[in-house]
């Protein structure tokens, strides 16, 4: 999750920015209202409503769905602006399989529930070049990103889940587009997530199989603060973060000069105010608030592990 240099563009021309509304997979509003995903306790139910259908088919153990989209709709309370310059960086990484979001089917647990687990991936440098000298996209898993979760099975809705943690990577694991502070492995942990999501009914790996869904969490304070991010396009233009490294400022130490604060960059974008911590951890320390849609599609390849 980085800032790259159209982000630095938009301050001064925010008028160019595309509406994340207006691009292919926009999330469609009327499934989600519909659903009630995230179990609002205000939806009520209907007594008298008839049984619903059974869902077409289920997706099939082993199957691993990736994030196509990743649509922020709040974070910290902060101006649109924010949120609609994450969505354009963010749906461009994921293009370049830069970010990468997975969940593996494990399976329908004795209790009725979809077991599910959870991993952020990489770039896969492995993969080389195509004829023409540019990389070949795709994904590895890091596996240490692991988290093993179950959705309530309903039809075609699965959810929600509660107290899911997503560690989201963004880059190659040499060349990562993060840098957390004082820490050996750059990831960007999303606590306290509640999740939810309807399947298509369609099972044939097309583009007419994915999921799609909502889910709100928390970003610790002291993270965001301390979170540097590139401003290359490719991660490959990246520097590796040195432990040595220190900065005139005071500013990324421990990255490199690659890197710049994600937190300076986020007030610039909502109008030099603070953002909010209105959220909390699972530690119970101050965080922001996330909301986002997503949509995630079946890998026609099963990734394997990222090299080390």
């Amino acid at each position: 999750m980085r800032l790259l240099t159209p982000l630095l563009l938009a301050l001064t021309a925010a008028g160019c920015l595309t509406d994340p509304e207006s691009t292919q997979n926009v999330f469609p509003k009327t499934s989600l209202s519909d659903a009630n995903l995230l179990g609002d306790p205000d939806a009520g139910t209907d007594d008298d409503a008839p049984a619903a259908t059974p869902c077409g088919c289920y997706p099939a153990v082993g199957t691993w769905y990736r994030f196509t989209t990743l649509s922020v709709k709040e974070l910290a309370a902060a101006v649109p602006l924010v949120a609609e310059s994450l969505n354009q960086l963010w749906q461009k990484d994921i293009n370049n399989f830069e970010l990468n979001i997975l969940f593996q089917i494990k399976g329908i647990q004795a209790d009725g529930q979809m077991a599910l687990e959870a991993y952020s991936g990489a770039r896969d440098p492995g993969l080389g070049n195509d004829a023409e000298g540019e990389p070949v996209l795709g994904t590895c898993i890091v596996e240490s990103t692991k988290f093993e979760f179950a959705l309530p099975v309903n039809t075609c809705q699965y959810g929600p889940a509660d107290k899911v943690e997503l560690e989201v990577y963004a880059g190659t694991t040499s060349n990562p587009k993060n840098c957390v502070q004082g820490e050996s492995f750059h990831v960007l942990p999303v606590t306290e997530v509640r999740l939810g999501t309807v399947h298509s009914g369609i099972c044939d790996g097309t583009d007419a199989d994915y999921l799609e869904g909502e889910l709100v969490g928390s970003i610790a304070e002291t993270l965001l603060r301390g979170l540097c991010t590139c401003t290359k396009d490719s991660s490959l233009d990246c520097d590796v973060p040195s432990a040595e490294y220190t900065s005139s400022t005071g500013n990324c130490g421990g990255c490199s000069k690659a890197f710049s604060p994600l937190y300076g960059l986020l007030l610039m974008l909502n109008d030099n105010k603070d953002i909010t911590y209105d959220c909390k951890t699972v530690d119970g320390d101050s965080a922001a608030c996330i909301k986002a849609t997503f949509k995630a599609q079946p890998m026609a390849v099963s990734p394997s592990a990222c090299p080390l």
